[in-house]
């Protein structure tokens, strides 16, 4: 492209280190100043022309001279927005209704726009809060791509604030990028930079960079909290990746807990704002939430996918219980076929019999039954859980024993199943099909069906999940403990069939279920089925499922529970 240099005499649109911008024709012009190396500049515009870059980035379209066939820079599309920065700005964010899920989004765009340049051998290298554009429909726009590292044309400087302090002279490479990455998703999500506050006595944030002295899990870091949006919404395992860089020398792009983030937020209705909705409680909100499950996306491998049929969905659920029972936006528990229901009171626990006629209302120390003509109350043994089966209730009562209980209209029958320790874990089918875990201080005591088996364990049970395989009659047992290590061990009677140690499971113990000796838990758009007895696993597709849904197998297919909905799949 040869252009009149009058041209530059114009007012240009913007001014850098580098170079001046005009507009010209419906597009943009950079034009480098006399003190750049502009035979260096040339090189890495060609090469950056013969390169499949994003869409997202301001890449050069043509190379600019002049009549005298003189380089001056390149052409480039039209783009108009803001600095990136301005996320990091309050009253901005305030003014333009700009939300941590429109900020988790752009970050997600962000990495996979570093990942696609990656895989072509370049790199940012002066990544940072200034050298990307946001228009008023948050799409991203990469600038100032003719400081990036091409090959063997490297990036000369950068921002000190986002420089990797392992970087050595311009060795830029896709680590540095992930170093300055981490830096932006804070400084973003929270308006803090990763080292930013004070510290007494006060040190530069440089050398703390240099010091591995981040903010995160630093009380001597004294933070403005007027400006700064505290990180307690940001999920534990995207904090760990943070700080893993910040602090202990890790240099990887973060992507799948950001895509965790970004696909896992949820609106609090009490500070107007989204936090990772795996906390059981708004953690913005309560000091006491905590994540009850850590989730870890994976791909399908069945592209055909399970077919699936929505069995219940209803406007304004606030959370599906279980199958048949769910919680009102108006915070009524009702049963799925009836009309009425009953408030809901927050620390107790409801269900209702399979046809809704007995409803169950559980607090933490009594057992109240309601049936069309009749109410009833008993007493259970302080916080143990209760478990519901139709019109048959399982709970234990104040001498620690398990009970069976029998409500018709004519009257309640009780049976005492077995006697159980003030701490215990416990599942039951019926009288002659339940598992307990009677927890000791050096020993684990199972009972399975009446036949006992000792466990020596000295670990504290955070989670559980028990579950009946109602084919082959055995109990699957696994535990969380305070370390958060997993251990699954299968039970036949008082025989361990099959065990194992697993470091993490993607989903709740306790939605998962167990069928035809094989496990399944649900994924990230998936149903993953293990077999213990081949040591194989198979993965298979389904949209409608997430690593919070609660699976319940039924002949051949899954009965699948959902936030909002429930599902029959298969």
């Amino acid at each position: 492209m040869i252009i009149d240099r009058n041209l530059l005499n114009k007012t240009p649109i913007a001014e850098g280190g580098e170079g001046i911008i005009f507009e010209h024709k419906g597009i943009v012009l950079k034009i480098f100043k006399e003190s750049v190396n502009k035979n260096e500049k040339l090189e890495k515009i060609k090469k950056l022309i013969n390169k499949k870059l994003p869409q997202n980035t301001a890449k050069p379209l043509d190379l600019v001279f002049d009549k005298n066939n003189a380089f001056l820079g390149y052409s480039m599309k039209k783009f108009s927005g803001f600095e990136i920065k301005q996320l990091a700005n309050k009253k901005f964010c305030q003014i333009n209704h700009i939300t941590v899920k429109d900020i988790t989004r752009i970050l997600v765009e962000i990495k996979e726009t570093l990942k696609a340049v990656h895989a072509q051998n370049i790199h940012i290298g002066d990544l940072n809060e200034r050298n990307i554009l946001i228009d008023n429909d948050f799409n991203t726009c990469f600038i100032d791509v003719d400081s990036w590292s091409v090959e063997n044309l490297k990036t000369q400087v950068c921002m000190e604030t986002f420089k990797d302090p392992l970087l050595v002279g311009t060795k830029f490479s896709k680590e540095t990028d992930a170093y300055a990455f981490a830096v932006l998703i804070f400084r973003l999500l929270t308006r803090l930079h990763p080292f930013g506050g004070k510290t007494d006595p006060d040190m530069d944030l440089l050398e703390r960079m240099k010091r591995n002295i981040s903010v995160i899990e630093r009380p001597e870091v004294m933070i403005p909290k007027a400006i700064v949006r505290d990180w307690d919404f940001i999920s534990p395992e995207l904090i760990k990746d943070l700080k893993g860089i910040y602090e202990k020398g890790k240099r990887v792009l973060i992507d799948e807990n950001l895509d965790d983030l970004n696909s896992s937020l949820k609106l609090c209705q009490g500070h107007k704002d989204y936090y990772y909705s795996k906390f059981n409680l708004c953690p913005v909100c309560n000091k006491e939430a905590k994540v009850e499950y850590i989730m870890t996306p994976r791909k399908a491998q069945d592209d055909k996918g399970i077919p699936y049929i929505l069995l219940f969905k209803q406007d304004k659920i606030r959370y599906m219980v279980n199958e048949r029972v769910f919680v009102s936006e108006d915070g009524r528990v009702r049963h799925k076929d009836r009309e009425k229901g009953v408030p809901f009171m927050r620390g107790n626990a409801y269900d209702f019999s399979n046809n809704g006629e007995i409803l169950y209302e559980m607090s933490k120390d009594k057992i109240y039954i309601k049936t069309e003509k009749n109410e009833y109350e008993f007493d259970k043994l302080y916080g143990s859980k209760a478990i519901v089966r139709d019109n048959k209730l399982y709970y234990v009562n104040l001498n620690c024993s398990l009970i069976e209980l029998t409500v018709t209209e004519r009257g309640n029958y009780s049976k005492t199943i077995s006697k159980v320790t003030i701490n215990h874990f416990f599942n039951i089918v019926d009288d002659k099909h339940y598992f307990i875990c009677n927890v000791y201080d050096d020993i684990k005591v199972i009972n399975v069906n009446g036949f006992f088996y000792e466990w020596k364990n000295k670990d504290r049970i955070v989670q559980t999940g028990i579950h009946f395989d109602y084919s082959t009659k055995l109990w699957l047992f696994i535990i969380e403990n305070q370390k958060g290590k997993f251990e699954t061990r299968i039970f036949n009677k008082n025989q361990i069939v099959f065990e194992t140690d697993k470091d993490k499971y993607s989903a709740l113990p306790g939605c998962m279920c167990f069928s035809n000796n094989i496990i399944y838990r649900p994924g990230y758009g998936s149903i993953i089925g293990f077999s213990w007895e081949k040591n194989a696993e198979k993965e298979f597709s389904c949209e409608i499922v997430s690593e919070n849904s609660m699976l319940l197998k039924k002949d051949k297919s899954f009965i699948v529970v959902n936030e909002d909905s429930v599902y029959q799949v298969g």
